[in-house]
């Protein structure tokens, strides 16, 4: 075989088509001294063997020990991978119709040639977040919609040659390709999204009698937990336990990612700075920083990555759960504003000294202030959509469940009741991850898209003219990430002003392994104890492979690693039960100092707030004006001794010893577990058929359910303005209360 024949073998193993320069590289062989060939055919030898044996080798080995397919697969791409085509058939786009405007070469094609163009075709409506008026693009579908991002550049491809290995085909394999640009809510309003993965998972079982495996990457993720929530909603979560055998959570964005942060505020990222000056300065003269952070600000389903969870998550001012121990510099900083120039070339001057006198922002400021920065539309667009704090009360995450805008956010909301379901994380660790920035306010732009999405109007902060800029479309400053900011010998370490930290080079640790470590584990986040196995994979790229070889951890090329695949197939094959938790980070340790419980003070702040509610509330019900029961005024007092023993820590301490030693005496009476007591207003009101009901959500997905007709009985035979109800769904029990006004 001739070297060109060797070269030819590899190139198409890496799926690279090389240009059609009309000649033949074997005409050169001879021109080449023999020891040159020699080598290159010894460098090249039996290329297209190997690359090929790669590509389905954890398949086929699968394979020879007895797997066989059994769960059918859904694949759910992350953000930006699935390929968008234009639907648009006016006369001045009709040239677009069914191209490629993302995701092919196509779209590198029109971003050079004809930006404006494409900009007006991939940008949403500000205001419904959809369809800009005269566009329609969609997303691609079948496996071919996200197996490739443009020729030679993989995705799925690798998963789905690995699950072919074994004996699946396209009747049994699924990609969910989806508008990544949309918002969740608008994913099922204009495409019906969620609906189609509904009947899809149920044909799945009524074809193959099997439950269906969701595989889910990076925002993936975060859609299936959302779909997880509307299914809730829609049918109840017994649905779930039904056909979803198990969700593979690969790299998924849990917490969000702080890249969102500076793509959002500046649209800019390590990515866009990290770049030769000559290179930067054509960059933003092609495709400004303006430009992109408008066009990613109309994009809401990006939203979905702002960091969720505060400064409980993230760190404060003591800190950050992340920061090593010899850190210089707390990476609980997501934005932090120098106070002078290029300090990097001042040998004298450390990150610690630059941040004695910067502005900081931690996650509780950071995203007030990037909605200050950012236009109305887009504040509106995450008010109705989104929240990223974090809820500690179990009886509030419930109620959560009917809250849409609470979906994305898994510290918000608890697992579906889905006992029978698994969770397998499984996320690479060892690459240099952006984890917060160093930021310099950049020159004057027109807020509110007054200049247009494309427009690329910025003034100096110098020029002396600003005074003169319209009132009615005033110039806000923008921000950039400063570049000239680098701490190479720093921990962390700042490298063109994007501080460095752990993950998988997009998504940082705490977002990728938090929740599966610790958030599942606590009751109020995984009320159904679904089991959940971390599967870390190290980041030991192959040097030689430009895309890191079978031991990758990159947060893409993560999808072609060995262990990835080795372990997806597992899971489709029925054989789940043999991945193993692999733990090579301190995640534990971090996720550990997360702030999931309320310190002291907001404890006792909340405990007291509740004591009075519940005080005045008895009071409001057994107060002599309202109330002539004769045993009014000893109800009242009952109720003052209980409030004075709840405010009281000395009094709740002896009150619950004179309980335990009551309960344990065995004198306590014997009745039903009473695990909650509602309030009859917390009821929602149904109109069922011909009669009223009053429901509540259970923690289980079902809910509590009584008719007005049994209300009326119930409340006519107690005298204790209370009766019990059972759930719909299992054997918790609440005790509802109401006053005789009810």
């Amino acid at each position: 075989m001739s070297m060109s024949s060797r070269m030819t073998a590899m190139l198409e193993a890496f799926d690279y088509q090389m240009p059609d320069f009309n000649f033949d590289l074997s005409n050169y062989d001879s021109l080449l001294p023999k020891d040159v060939k020699d080598h290159f055919d010894k460098l090249f030898s039996d290329s297209r063997k190997w690359f090929e044996t790669l590509d389905f080798q954890v398949g086929r080995t699968l394979a020879e020990a007895g797997a066989s397919p059994k769960h059918p697969v859904m694949l759910m791409p992350g953000v930006i991978s699935t390929g968008l085509e234009s639907w648009t058939t006016s006369e001045d786009e009709a040239s677009y119709f069914r191209k490629r405007l993302w995701g092919s070469a196509t779209m590198i094609r029109n971003v050079l040639f004809d930006k404006e163009k494409w900009i007006k075709h991939l940008s949403l409506d500000t205001v419904t977040g959809l369809d800009p008026p005269g566009v329609r693009v969609r997303a691609a579908k079948g496996l071919d919609a996200a197996s490739y991002f443009a020729a030679g550049y993989w995705i799925w491809s690798k998963i789905i040659q690995n699950l072919a290995a074994v004996g699946y085909d396209i009747n049994m394999i699924y990609l969910a390709s989806y508008d990544w640009r949309l918002s969740m809510s608008n994913l099922e309003e204009r495409d019906h999204f969620f609906t189609q993965v509904k009947n899809q998972i149920e044909l799945n079982s009524l074809v193959y009698n099997e439950k269906t495996v969701i595989c889910a990457h990076s925002m993936g993720s975060t859609v299936a937990l959302y779909f997880f929530k509307w299914i809730e909603n829609e049918v109840g979560a017994q649905w779930i336990d039904e056909h979803i055998e198990g969700l593979v959570n690969i790299a998924g964005t849990m917490f969000g990612v702080p890249k969102a942060m500076a793509a959002l505020l500046t649209g800019e990222m390590r990515d866009t700075v990290q770049v030769p000056p000559l290179l930067s300065y054509l960059l933003e003269r092609f495709f400004s920083s303006h430009e992109r952070a408008a066009l990613f600000r109309s994009w809401a389903g990006s939203a979905s990555m702002i960091i969720k969870g505060g400064d409980a998550v993230w760190g404060d001012e003591n800190g950050a759960p992340d920061d090593r121990p010899d850190a210089e510099a707390s990476q609980a900083y997501i934005y932090e504003y120098a106070a002078r120039g290029n300090v990097s070339e001042d040998a004298k001057i450390t990150e610690k000294s630059q941040s004695v006198q910067s502005q900081k922002f931690t996650a509780d400021q950071a995203i007030p202030w990037l909605m200050e920065n950012s236009p109305t539309d887009f504040q509106k667009m995450i008010a109705t959509n989104y929240s990223n704090g974090i809820e500690r009360d179990p009886h509030q995450i419930r109620r959560n469940n009917k809250d849409p805008t609470k979906w994305t956010n898994p510290l918000e909301v608890a697992l579906p009741y889905a006992p029978n379901m698994k969770i397998y994380c499984i996320y690479g660790y060892g690459k240099p991850t952006e984890r917060s920035y160093w930021m310099r306010h950049g020159p004057y732009a027109y807020s509110d898209h007054a200049a247009g999405v494309g427009s690329n109007e910025t003034e100096d902060l110098d020029d002396p003219h600003l005074s003169n800029q319209s009132s009615v479309f005033p110039k806000v400053p923008t921000s950039r990430i400063d570049s000239r900011i680098t701490f190479q010998n720093a921990a962390p370490k700042v490298n063109s002003g994007c501080r460095i930290g752990e993950g998988d080079g997009t998504v940082s640790l705490l977002s990728l392994g938090s929740m599966c470590v610790h958030g599942w584990k606590l009751p109020r986040y995984n009320p159904a104890r679904i089991p959940v196995i971390t599967h870390e994979i190290l980041h030991q790229p192959d040097e030689m492979d430009l895309r890191g070889g079978p031991k990758t951890g990159d947060h893409v090329d993560i999808l072609g690693a060995h262990d990835l695949n080795e372990a997806l197939v597992k899971v489709a094959v029925g054989l789940g039960h043999e991945i193993n938790e692999t733990i090579h980070s301190p995640i534990r340790d971090y996720a550990a100092k997360i702030r999931w419980d309320a310190d002291h003070s907001a404890l006792r702040a909340a405990y007291l707030q509740l004591a009075r509610r519940v005080s005045a509330h008895l009071i409001k019900q057994y107060h002599p004006d309202k109330a002539t029961h004769p045993d009014t005024q000893d109800k009242i007092r009952s109720i003052n001794a209980a409030y004075e023993t709840l405010s009281d820590a000395s009094l709740r301490f002896a009150y619950d010893a004179r309980r335990k030693a009551y309960v344990a005496s065995g004198y306590a009476r014997k009745g039903p577990r009473i695990s909650d007591t509602i309030d009859i207003d917390a009821f929602d009101v149904q109109q069922d058929r011909d009669e009223i009901q009053l429901t509540y959500p259970c923690r289980c997905g079902q809910q509590y359910v009584v008719g007005a007709s049994e209300m009326a009985t119930k409340m006519d035979a107690e005298a204790t303005h209370s009766f019990d109800v059972q759930c719909t769904g299992c054997s918790e029990i609440v005790r509802v209360i109401y006053s005789n006004q009810d």
